[in-house]
């Protein structure tokens, strides 16, 4: 076993060392129970199911893709809200790393930075930042001020990047784990490490004296008004039962107004911030007990005196029987059909 990765590999490396001692004792039922145990010897047994949730979700997450193998390209920033969902679930971790440390006596602190909150947090800061990256270079193709915003975040999340690491190396522990961290991980653009650290590229944008607005959709990369073709969000089926999104944006410097409604009973709608915390968002749903059996078609317009943008929303509802035959199946009436590889129905060899 290649154990030059001593810090920060204290857990695989006890486990394979248990096991090698006694291969019986660990079967893969156990795996978890030992994770758990291992976390309640070092922080308590008030602290053991959380943090071996935490450490085990960290490693399920990393193993989506290895820090120094992600660029802006990894995760979409168009389909399925696949980056929005990485970064909330990476996010989510970090929140409860940080309110077990809280909850930890100061003499533990050290060992659960190295441990779990460094991991997560370090993790979650890069992973951020290429997706900040990506967004940047979304906006600025879609006319947005916003791209001006995920490029300081991309600066910010750079030297956040910078700053967790230092604090391992010159504070926990007083600077017991020096240079431990020191390889560099961002920037790579083969199999070697870079010689530096490199943050992804941004661009700026000269934002104009207007209060115009633009609006983008779930599933494309243009922007409208002036986007390629019909705005159009992606299909909504009743066995699905999808949700999607429209976020209306300023394009220039000025604070932007308009009114936003549905063709049909049948289409909601809801408000809210769109993912940067900046721009808004129109939540787009369903209501199934109002929309016809079969494809309804409908739109959203949003507009204001200077401007006026539609979005086509096409809606399958499913009969009884396509209701009842969809049970217990994968997929919907539209779309791609995704099927977990734990899921099978059946092994052949």
């Amino acid at each position: 076993v290649n154990v030059g990765d001593l810090k920060p590999m204290e857990l695989p490396i006890e486990f394979f060392l248990r096991m090698a001692w006694d291969p019986e004792a660990l079967p893969k039922e156990k795996i978890g129970e030992f994770t758990e145990k291992w976390a309640a010897r070092d922080f308590g047994a008030e602290h053991g199911e959380e943090i071996a949730d935490i450490v085990s979700k960290y490693l399920k997450y990393a193993g989506w893709r290895k820090p120094e193998l992600i660029d802006p390209n990894t995760f979409s920033v168009v389909d399925y809200r696949e980056a929005e969902r990485v970064s909330e679930q990476w996010n989510d971790l970090v929140k409860r790393a940080e309110k077990v440390n809280a909850e930890l006596s100061e003499e533990q602190r050290d060992a659960f930075y190295q441990l779990g909150l460094y991991p997560v947090k370090a993790f979650a800061t890069v992973v951020d930042m290429y997706i900040a990256a990506a967004y940047n270079r979304l906006y600025v193709e879609q006319g947005r001020a916003s791209a001006n915003l995920e490029a300081e975040k991309t600066r910010t999340l750079f030297a956040q990047d910078q700053s967790l690491s230092d604090y391992f190396h010159t504070e926990i522990s007083d600077g017991k784990w020096n240079h431990m961290m020191s390889q560099n991980r961002i920037g790579y653009t083969g199999w070697a490490e870079p010689r530096r650290q490199v943050m992804p590229r941004v661009q700026e944008v000269v934002v104009p004296d207007t209060d115009a607005f633009g609006v983008a959709i779930d599933g494309s990369r243009s922007a409208w008004p002036g986007g390629s073709g019909v705005a159009m969000l992606p299909a909504f089926d009743s066995i699905n039962n999808q949700r999607s999104f429209i976020d209306v944006f300023q394009r220039g410097s000025k604070a932007i107004t308009y009114t936003f409604n549905a063709s049909q009973p049948w289409i909601i709608l809801r408000k809210d911030k769109a993912f940067n915390e900046v721009d808004d968002r129109l939540w787009v749903e369903i209501d199934w007990s109002k929309a016809p059996v079969g494809k309804a078609e409908g739109e959203v317009v949003i507009g204001n005196a200077d401007q006026t943008v539609a979005v086509k929303v096409t809606a399958h509802k499913a009969t009884a029987a396509q209701q009842k035959e969809a049970d217990g199946a994968f997929g919907g009436l539209v779309g791609p059909i995704a099927i977990d590889a734990g899921d099978y129905s059946k092994k052949q060899s």
